[in-house]
């Protein structure tokens, strides 16, 4: 019986360290798997495209802020999601970084900088942007409340759909247009 990590060396290291410490078995990657069925559990951000091959799987636990991109499990494999310390917030950062990168022009001066040219564009108030949130779970309600407090407008899923904001919505249900116009950028929260 062990957890086998699909991730990145660096994370396999301190994965394994903490695995050791509690004396349970860890496999660090794919390729330190001498019996598939020694594999109970998978943590990844995305699971490998074969979950066949291990034929005692009974959990996979994603180590990311979401489950929407798994695929369909297999029959009796339940799938976890870890909620780390900061995890939300860190993603509400990421949101709203993005949002105001992409508000301020950021690539295109990044691009000019690049090639030593300075050529001002014209900035827009944060108002006349219109940013679609899709999935108002605890993540998208964080991004919601910072784009909020930056005068960023935005529109979500569940208030399109008539669900009070915070009610889970997803893409997947069918896509609803979040403006009668075009909108400027849109994220995906859970």
């Amino acid at each position: 019986m062990a957890l086998l990590l699909h991730s990145t060396p660096e994370r396999g290291t301190v994965w394994g360290r903490i695995f050791a410490e509690a004396g349970e078995g860890f496999i660090a990657d794919a390729a330190g798997v001498t019996d598939p069925a020694q594999v109970t559990h998978l943590a990844c951000w995305t699971p490998p495209a074969d979950l066949s091959r291990y034929p005692d799987l009974r959990t996979v636990i994603c180590v990311g802020a979401g489950t929407d991109h798994f695929p369909a499990l297999p029959e009796g494999v339940a799938l976890s999601r870890t909620i780390a310390p900061g995890i939300e917030a860190m993603v509400r950062d990421w949101v709203v970084m993005a949002t105001l990168a992409l508000h301020r022009d950021l690539p295109f001066y990044l691009d000019h900088a690049a090639r030593g040219e300075w050529q001002p564009r014209p900035a827009r108030l944060a108002r006349t942007r219109r940013i679609g949130i899709m999935g108002m779970g605890r993540i998208g309600r964080l991004a919601a409340e910072s784009l909020q407090a930056l005068a960023l407008p935005f529109r979500d899923t569940a208030a399109l759909a008539g669900r009070s904001k915070g009610s889970r919505s997803s893409a997947r249900s069918g896509w609803t247009p979040f403006w009668p116009g075009p909108i400027s950028w849109s994220a995906c929260c859970r």
